[in-house]
């Protein structure tokens, strides 16, 4: 199965890069916060959705939500960003892909600054046409808007693209902004099956059947 999409759609944590040690850091000290002990272990399982939507399904009072995303933020923006790795051969991947002048973005419900200093310190950032993400005020912060948002400003019709991601979200969130192409990357968090169950078009183990999928390579 072949995808030449002219626009190609990446989320960042659990495909580009691994930030599970950060973001889970992060997830146990906002809930600390509020009184709520949690392991590492189960944080790094919620790892994809907006933390909007995480932290009530965590036990966090809907009252209390920016609160505990402030106290998140706190953490991550000054010591868990960094605490995070390119998978092996996605660098290669996307640089690849910027060579047959396909256009680039991101979609990731990571804010737009975090997003960018992550791709920046990676050496990424100019590589992507547009790097789309959530807001940090939360008006742009399910998939959906941020596929939506990203299709808008690189003046690309829904047909022309395709996500490529690592949990359902990411399947469904572009599915339901009218993407329907999905390449499903088994390398982030996601548990078995749930790319399947998602609906993905596609769902890959490595770099070396991703690069086939996007006709990359001479394959």
């Amino acid at each position: 199965m072949r995808f030449d999409h002219r626009v190609v759609l990446f989320d960042l944590d659990g495909t580009i890069s691994d930030n599970s040690v950060g973001i889970a850091t992060g997830i146990v000290k906002a809930m600390a916060a509020f009184g709520i002990e949690i392991s590492h272990e189960e944080a790094a399982k919620t790892i994809g959705p907006p933390l909007r939507v995480t932290f009530p399904e965590m036990g966090i009072d809907p009252h209390h939500v920016e609160a505990a995303v402030d106290a998140y933020r706190d953490y991550y923006h000054e010591v868990g960003w960094a605490e995070n790795v390119l998978y092996p051969g996605v660098s290669e991947v996307i640089h690849e892909l910027a060579s047959t002048r396909r256009v680039l973005a991101t979609a990731t419900s990571k804010p737009e600054p975090s997003a960018r200093r992550i791709l920046e310190h990676f050496g990424l950032a100019d590589v992507f046409d547009y790097i789309g993400a959530a807001t940090l005020d939360g008006s742009r912060d399910h998939k959906e808007d941020v596929v939506r948002h990203t299709l808008e400003v690189v003046g690309a019709d829904p047909a022309d693209a395709v996500m490529i991601g690592d949990r359902l979200h990411d399947v469904e969130g572009a599915r339901k902004a009218g993407v329907h192409a999905s390449i499903g990357v088994t390398w982030g968090f996601a548990e078995a099956g749930e790319l399947e169950a998602a609906g993905a078009t596609l769902v890959v183990n490595d770099t070396i059947q991703l690069a086939k999928a996007l006709s990359l390579g001479g394959s």
